[in-house]
């Protein structure tokens, strides 16, 4: 799991990958791995085999900038969605954009915000269909780009399903809590707490009920399972670095 990661040096690399992803002629995933992606792993062998099947997988957060250097390997830049997606819709503007996740109003309101700021979204649907469904509604409008926000597991299974069945080549964005953000659901920490990696606690401070379990059981899951990890794979290593 920690080899599917792409670890980026800088921006230009990013781009190229992006510039990549829009050239191809065969259906793209792009993912994010994050210390609760990693969890979720842990107990869904589907959502596992989704993310290994993803073209591009991003390191997201200090959770698994620690691993990676626990592995002796280079994390890179952290490239979280929350960024990096609506910079790649601005280097994509032109191409066609379809949103499957969230609820209304925040759903209209993402869009309508994406409109103004220049992108061509051709449709946008709630989370909560099953991917049959979701099939249907990118094959009608076949979107170039298609950003899923139903969070993980279900926005990784939907996008292989997606890239198994889709009749064209569209780039398929697994992007979590990305148009909550975008539609001011939910708020971004002030950049002082970004840079110092303390977005998960501005995060929890703000949902509570929702993220306690995720971000105070999961993150101390989390080292744990950095120890155990870890004690598997250095004494493999023999003294060489991990090739992430």
């Amino acid at each position: 799991m920690i080899n599917s990661i792409t670890p980026i040096q800088n921006r230009d690399q990013a781009d190229a990958l992006l510039a990549k992803c829009l050239a191809s002629e065969s259906p793209q995933i792009i993912s994010f791995l994050n210390a609760h992606g990693l969890n979720v792993c842990y107990r869904n062998d589907e959502f596992a085999d989704a993310v290994l099947r993803s073209d591009v997988v991003f390191r997201d957060g200090i959770g698994m900038q620690l691993l990676v250097k626990a592995l002796k390997g280079d994390p890179g830049l952290n490239m979280n969605g929350t960024d990096l997606i609506p910079e790649f819709l601005d280097k994509a503007r032109g191409e066609t954009v379809g949103i499957l996740g969230t609820r209304e109003p925040y759903l209209s309101k993402a869009a309508e915000a994406l409109k103004q700021a220049g992108h061509n979204i051709v449709f946008c649907t709630d989370g909560f269909k099953d991917a049959a469904s979701y099939l249907s509604v990118v094959e009608k409008y076949r979107p170039r780009i298609v950003v899923l926000a139903m969070g993980m597991p279900k926005q990784e299974l939907v996008s292989l399903y997606l890239k198994e069945n889709a009749s064209y080549n569209p780039i398929l964005i697994n992007g979590g809590a990305i148009v909550d953000f975008i539609a001011g659901k939910v708020k971004r920490a002030p950049q002082w707490m970004r840079q110092l990696h303390l977005e998960w606690v501005f995060r929890l401070v703000n949902e509570p009920k929702r993220l306690a379990k995720r971000y105070v059981i999961g993150n101390l899951l989390f080292l744990m399972r950095i120890q155990d990890i870890r004690k598997t794979y250095i004494p493999a290593l023999d003294g060489g670095a991990l090739a992430v």
